[in-house]
């Protein structure tokens, strides 16, 4: 696929910037357009910016990046998704202003799990919740994900719920 769908990461240093960023190396129907950080990271290259603690090279296709400002107008020309692994104490205000600038943004963060304009997907379990977009102010919209416990237990217990209508489940985690 050469017309691949160019996006912006936002909060791209940290550790969950950087899975993304591994994830998008070799994506068939996304590419990196840009990263962007905090102001301390900001105007560096990702490289210069980022400590990479992920296993494997850093991915040659973004070393070499500069590391955007987390605000709409520093995205290149038409960038308009943006894949946020902010930090959900910033997260808030910087996605609403990407979300108000036209981009479909897909939040990382808790800033948005409780809002009941945004839908709160997990793909394989509830995807018809996306018609919950329709409902947000602007021209862009905002998706969120759940917590990382909370897929994984979601997955497991929406089949069994299917079949048998599930009650009642008592679930501990340690983070």
């Amino acid at each position: 696929m050469t017309d691949r769908l160019p996006v912006i990461v936002l909060g791209a240093t940290g550790m969950v910037g950087q899975r993304i960023v591994a994830l998008l190396q070799n994506h068939p129907a996304l590419r990196i357009s840009a990263v962007a950080a905090s102001a301390r990271s900001a105007g560096t290259s990702y490289a210069e910016a980022t400590t990479w603690r992920l296993h494997g090279e850093m991915p040659s296709g973004v070393t070499n990046m500069p590391v955007l400002p987390c605000s709409p107008d520093a995205a290149p020309k038409g960038t308009r998704v943006a894949l946020s692994a902010l930090d959900g104490g910033v997260a808030g205000p910087i996605e609403a202003a990407f979300r108000d600038a036209g981009f479909a943004v897909v939040s990382n963060a808790s800033a948005w799990r409780m809002d009941p304009d945004v839908p709160l997907v997990v793909p394989e379990v509830n995807p018809e919740h996306l018609a919950l977009i329709d409902r947000q102010p602007g021209p862009g919209f905002i998706i969120a994900n759940p917590n990382c416990c909370a897929i994984p237990l979601a997955m497991a217990l929406a089949p069994l719920h299917r079949r048998w209508t599930v009650q009642a489940v008592t679930v501990a985690t340690w983070q």
